[in-house]
């Protein structure tokens, strides 16, 4: 005897309602969770970066400029680039001296903080990004 065949009918009315609210909300996740990983990346390059000595007293070789007066560990900021896109780093001020500092001169010798801090927390701004982009749209279920 043969088999009679078996249909399932799917109503997509609420899938089609629930699928179109996820998607205009998808920039928004995006934005929060790359924002949550920017600001937990940009504490941890903060914490491993180089103190450096004091800064200068101000006039003691010139006017106060801002290289004698601001610290790498004291300007590291996130910035939002774009749709979902976020830059960690360092201020105008003091981001052309970390590469010396990070890199090395003939003088200096290379700290290679920033690759560290890449290397040692990605996974965890990944898993960060995870967590907030599934938050969000566990929230719509």
């Amino acid at each position: 005897m043969a088999r009679e065949r078996q249909r399932a009918r799917l109503v997509r009315d609420g899938v089609t309602q629930s699928l179109t609210e996820i998607v205009s909300d998808l920039p928004k996740v995006e934005n929060r969770a790359m924002r949550e990983g920017a600001k937990f990346f940009a504490e941890k390059l903060e914490q491993n970066t180089p103190v450096g000595p004091d800064p200068r007293p101000p006039n003691k070789y010139g006017p106060n400029t801002p290289y004698s007066t601001t610290r790498l560990k004291e300007d590291v900021k996130w910035q939002k680039r774009g749709q979902g896109r976020y830059v960690v780093g360092y201020g105008a001020d003091t981001a052309w001296r970390a590469v010396f500092v990070n890199n090395g001169t003939i003088h200096i010798t290379p700290q290679f903080f920033f690759e560290k801090t890449v290397d040692q927390y990605s996974k965890d701004v990944n898993k960060i990004v995870e967590d907030v982009v599934r938050e969000e749209l566990m929230k719509k279920r």
